[in-house]
């Protein structure tokens, strides 16, 4: 996967494509923490249509790399049908000599980034090298997944996104602009419908640490991924409340 953003960030698509998801928050952390198999951008500048996709992605990837890393479009399918703005996931293979690795690249439009992208230095795996891409700041990376937690509330299986939180905010407290995150998160989830739940944010995670369900859906996840093994629901609760509580104390200008 790191081949393909390898491939968008050599084009002349590179400003048009942002980083966002599960492979930004594995660079942001560390490749061992937090595993991924999809990569996932907002596309600005480009009315998308299955048609431009599969022309601006043959064009990407006709462009000659040293590793001869092939790469062929299976299916495009369209997403968020129901949103003002449409986005996209596409099914690709990855052909390296013998091998064929499925990938999935979802693309969506309108994603509201507060207060913008920014310019990140990519690392790449197993290489001394770093490429230049556009992503997510920090702040909304955050609103995003925590939107999520709490629109989601007591019926949400995604536990990726409690860890995500979790170690984003364990990891980058220092650096995080809590006024700026306090924005995201409000326009974030106005763009989403959900700013009543968020109006009601601290109830809500109230509930969803004191929910035996989800309690369960975390020991199962801890179980199968080594990188949570020692993460405890209740670890969860203090950061995930710490990280409120600091929202709720800031005060934008």
């Amino acid at each position: 996967m790191q081949r393909l953003l390898y491939k968008i960030a050599k084009s002349r698509y590179n400003n048009n494509f942002i980083l966002k998801g599960g492979m930004l928050v594995s660079s942001l952390v560390g490749i061992g923490e937090r595993s991924t198999v999809d990569l996932d951008a907002t596309v600005k500048s480009i009315e998308l249509n299955e048609d431009k996709l599969v022309e601006i992605f043959n064009e990407i990837f006709s462009s000659a790399t040293a590793d001869e890393i092939k790469f062929e479009i299976n299916r495009i399918e369209e997403i968020r049908a129901e949103d003002q703005y449409k986005g996209f996931r596409i099914a690709l293979t990855a052909l390296m000599e013998n091998a064929r690795i499925p990938l999935k690249l979802d693309l969506t439009t309108g994603d509201q980034i507060t207060p913008g992208e920014i310019r990140y230095n990519y690392k790449l795996l197993f290489e001394d090298q770093k490429i230049e891409i556009s992503s997510y700041n920090i702040e909304t990376l955050l609103a995003e997944k925590l939107e999520t937690i709490i629109s989601r509330s007591t019926a949400n299986t995604r536990m990726r996104d409690f860890y995500d939180v979790y170690i984003l905010f364990l990891n980058y407290k220092k650096e995080i602009d809590f006024k700026i995150l306090k924005l995201a998160l409000l326009e974030t989830s106005k763009y989403r419908g959900s700013y009543k739940n968020i109006v009601n944010g601290e109830q809500i995670l109230k509930d969803i640490f004191e929910s035996d369900f989800l309690l369960d859906h975390w020991r199962s996840y801890s179980r199968k991924y080594n990188y949570a093994k020692n993460i405890d629901f209740e670890d969860l609760e203090e950061k995930l409340m710490n990280l409120w509580n600091l929202i709720n104390e800031s005060r934008m200008s």
